[in-house]
């Protein structure tokens, strides 16, 4: 093998890019790298101090705190809202981007200046899930009343909640797994170039600043067979094929109100995966005056798809039965659809042409998940071959 020099050359050109150029002397031209270019690092935008720095909830600095809730099913956020007001070393204001601040402030312990503790995470953007403080319970020796609405008004008290012209607001958003617990959050600021982080703490590394938030942070739902209801709702039944399909809708009632479900997840919480369907072919059984075998259920996702997985993939005689199969009709949002099928004329359905019939699978153990984010651990299908699906129990 031949002696190789290798050479490196930095350029740097004139719109401020940098060019890296390896040769290796001595070797193949194929060794020979081509000119690089690298992206040029915009460096942050220039400010010396804060003018302003409060977290909008309370709107009043150096009151009394008050107390905001949230569900610890690590799932649920509480937006924090701050307002800054950046300046020069002259006091002049500087406009710095919204996301530049984002990525430069950070959440601490008011108390101790340090990072929130183990089980409590901070998030740049909003997840889907709803933050309602109606519906959360409220900690020992605490009222509803004492936790005020959490509206991030601006601190003048407009309503739009518009920061003034030489403010900037910001927010991030709070979750955590630790039930029974709470924390006093404030704020904290590096400035580009500062050796000295700024915070609504006072008397931090000289701060004068004061605001903060305290949450409380709450056991998820835990809610009985009795909250949730199925309602039916018949809809397709086919003489020539013997086949029947009809609705079936499970939703939560909670403080007598609607609590939205997002979604189901099998036992190992998997989203709509393998192991929520139900189905029973074993055995005969009457209703409506009509002979029915092979019941069971799909779950819907949304009017457009039904999620099949771990059901019996051939009908004997009955293959084209698969186009009923997806007719999904009167979707719900907010609801948990099931899509009950069953077949009379003693109609069988099988894994395959040549394995027999598969055994009943007439209940499953499921994961209904809230729009706060709450898990609710039950069990759906039916008690015995038949057509009564409902929520039979937890787990």
């Amino acid at each position: 093998m031949s002696n190789i020099k290798r050479t490196t050359r930095t350029e740097t050109t004139h719109t401020e890019s940098t060019v890296v150029e390896t040769v290796d002397e001595g070797g193949s031209e194929a060794l020979r790298q081509a000119p690089v270019a690298h992206k040029r690092i915009h460096p942050a935008t220039a400010w010396h101090h804060l003018q302003s720095f409060f977290i909008e909830y309370p709107p009043t600095a150096g009151s009394t705190t008050p107390p905001v809730k949230v569900f610890a099913n690590d799932r649920q956020q509480v937006r924090i809202r701050m307002v800054l007001s950046p300046r020069d070393a002259n006091g002049a204001y500087v406009a710095v981007p919204v996301d530049e601040l984002r990525g430069m402030l950070k959440l601490v312990d008011y108390n101790t200046g340090e990072p929130l503790p183990s089980g409590w995470t901070v998030e740049k953007t909003a997840n889907e899930y709803t933050h309602d403080t109606s519906v959360i319970s409220s900690a020992p020796g605490t009222s509803d009343a004492d936790y005020l609405p959490h509206d991030n008004r601006a601190q003048s008290g407009a309503q739009s909640g518009a920061p003034a012209s030489d403010q900037v607001a910001v927010e991030l958003f709070v979750r955590t797994r630790m039930a029974n617990s709470a924390v006093r959050i404030a704020a904290s600021i590096l400035p580009p170039g500062g050796s000295q982080p700024i915070q609504t703490r006072p008397g931090a590394s000289g701060n004068q600043f004061d605001s903060s938030v305290n949450v409380d942070a709450r056991p998820p739902l835990d809610l009985s067979i009795d909250n949730f209801r199925v309602r039916e709702s018949y809809y397709n039944h086919d003489h020539l094929s013997w086949f029947t399909v009809a609705n079936r809708f499970i939703t939560l009632e909670y403080q007598s109100r609607r609590v939205r479900l997002l979604r189901i997840e099998n036992a190992a919480g998997v989203p709509w995966g393998p192991g929520i369907n139900i189905y029973g072919d074993l055995g005969d059984f009457e209703a409506n005056d009509w002979l029915y075998e092979g019941v069971f259920t799909i779950c819907a996702k949304s009017p457009w798809s039904t999620y099949y997985f771990d059901i019996p993939d051939y009908f004997n005689n009955y293959a084209y039965v698969y186009d009923k199969l997806g007719e999904v009709q009167d979707y719900e949002d907010g609801a948990i659809l099931f899509l009950l099928h069953y077949f009379d004329e003693n109609q069988h359905f099988r894994w395959s042409t040549n394995w027999g019939d598969p055994s009943d699978v007439l209940s499953r153990n499921v994961i209904l998940v809230d729009e706060y984010g709450n898990n609710h651990r039950v069990r759906i299908g039916v008690p015995r071959l038949g057509l009564q699906f409902q929520v039979l129990g937890k787990w």
